[in-house]
């Protein structure tokens, strides 16, 4: 079994207990070795690798790897190295990618948490419950080293600084058909705090 493995849109919408992200795209694990464990991790059509060594998935998947660099600490989201690194993780999904889409790393905790943490605040979900899907994670960091990470991020949009049309990847992942009551809160509330 691949360790931390989960459907992030169906999780965030079981946490915010309304649909605010289409289920079945976004998927995120710990490390993954062959192609025969892609059915394990939702047989996802493209992978991001944020871990140092890369994958083998040659002509089965399409295969992204942006490893975070170890000489610094991946929650310091306000430093430059790390802010360069997220924004190559996420602006892949500018790209004409196939879904669902696969982040992982060796345990799928840290780097793929600030990476999911990043693209669900851009997504416009509250930082209430990008928590509590970070805290899903087995051996996940504590409160303070994943706020300090939320902190790091500022207005997203302005860190996020590579990627040229957010709403390219926001409607990749959003609910394109929120109930009325959901209709309701959205325009009651910013873009920036569903669920």
């Amino acid at each position: 079994m691949v360790r931390n493995f989960r459907d992030v849109g169906a999780e965030v919408n079981r946490l915010a207990g309304k649909p605010v992200m289409r289920p079945g795209l976004l998927l995120r694990s710990g490390s993954i070795d062959s192609p025969d464990e892609l059915a394990q991790v939702g047989n996802p059509r493209t992978i991001v690798c944020l871990r140092r060594q890369e994958n083998d998935f040659e002509n089965t998947v399409r295969y992204f790897h942006f490893p975070a660099y170890n000489r610094v600490e991946n929650y310091a989201t306000g430093r430059k190295e790390v802010r360069k690194w997220v924004n190559q993780a996420l602006g892949i999904l500018e790209m004409d990618i196939q879904l669902p889409v696969l982040y992982h790393c060796t345990a799928g905790k840290d780097r793929t948490g600030v990476v999911i943490s990043a693209l669900l605040k851009l997504i416009g979900i509250s930082d209430a419950i990008i928590w509590k899907e970070f805290a899903l994670s087995e051996g996940a960091a504590d409160y303070p080293m994943w706020k300090k990470a939320m902190e790091g991020f500022g207005l997203i949009e302005n860190y996020l600084n590579r990627i040229k049309n957010p709403v390219i990847i926001i409607n990749k992942f959003r609910d394109k058909s929120p109930s009325l009551s959901g209709l309701v809160d959205l325009l009651g509330k910013s873009t920036h705090s569903i669920g």
